[in-house]
């Protein structure tokens, strides 16, 4: 089921062939990472629709980009955001200038041993 997601060299995000048909600039800065364990289909899933929503709702002429780090050992952050309108908040929830969608991966902690 959870498997290593280092499969050989690391794979880059590509632009679609939506982004460039739209005029969209797609940017990345991913850092090295280390391999983390998961549902490699499931996070390619995750991934791939946040990337496809991403395009899909910035208007021709904005950006979407992606980004990758570890900002601490045993955690991994990758953000996808844009130029699009985002998903309406609620009417009394503070609202941002940009929509940015962030997915954390962790390692998942081991469970306490009782003796």
């Amino acid at each position: 089921m959870a498997q290593g997601l280092d499969k050989g060299a690391p794979r880059q995000p590509e632009a679609s062939s939506q982004s460039k048909k739209e005029g969209l600039q797609f940017t990345t800065n991913v850092e090295p990472l280390p391999p983390v364990n998961g549902d490699i289909d499931r996070l390619e899933q995750v991934f791939s629709n946040l990337l496809d929503n991403a395009f899909k709702h910035t208007p021709a002429g904005g950006k979407v980009s992606i980004a990758a780090r570890q900002p601490s050992p045993n955690f991994v952050e990758v953000t996808v955001s844009d130029t699009g309108p985002g998903i309406p908040p609620p009417s009394n929830y503070p609202t941002s200038s940009s929509a940015s969608t962030e997915l954390t991966l962790q390692e998942p902690k081991p469970a306490p041993v009782w003796g």
